[in-house]
C-alpha cells in the first residue's frame, strides 16, 4: 500500500491533480506515518479544509483501484479516479454541512 500512497508514479498524478500546488512534493516524499496523521487530521498548513475528507476517500479509491488490478487485471484511469474522488468529496461535504446546520441550537 505504500507504493499507492508515496511512491507509486500512477498515484503521484493523481495527488497532483488532487492536492494544491506546492503540496504534492511534501505529501509524497513526507514521513509515512506523519503525513497520514496530518492529511487525515488536518494539522497541515500546506492543505484546504476540506482535504482530509478528500486524503480518506483518495486512499479508499487506491485501495480499490489496487483490487481491481490485483483480482481483474484492469486499472482505472488516472482521470476517472481524481473524478470519483471528487465528485465522492462533494458528497461528503455536502452531507457534512447538512449534519452541522440540523445539530445548530435552536433560539427560541
Amino acid at each position: 500500500m505504500i507504493c499507492y500512497l508515496k511512491d507509486f508514479q500512477y498515484s503521484y498524478k493523481i495527488w497532483k491533480c488532487l492536492a494544491e500546488r506546492g503540496s504534492v512534493r511534501e505529501l509524497c516524499y513526507a514521513d509515512l506515518n506523519l503525513s497520514l496523521l496530518k492529511n487525515l487530521m488536518h494539522v497541515s498548513a500546506y492543505v484546504n479544509s476540506d482535504w482530509n475528507a478528500t486524503f480518506g476517500i483518495a486512499l479508499n479509491s487506491f485501495w480499490q483501484n489496487r483490487n481491481e488490478v490485483g483480482f481483474f487485471g484492469t486499472a482505472s484511469s488516472v482521470g476517472s479516479i481524481v473524478t470519483h474522488v471528487k465528485a465522492l468529496t462533494f458528497n461528503v461535504l455536502r452531507f457534512r454541512k447538512a449534519i452541522q446546520v440540523n445539530q445548530m441550537p435552536t433560539q427560541g
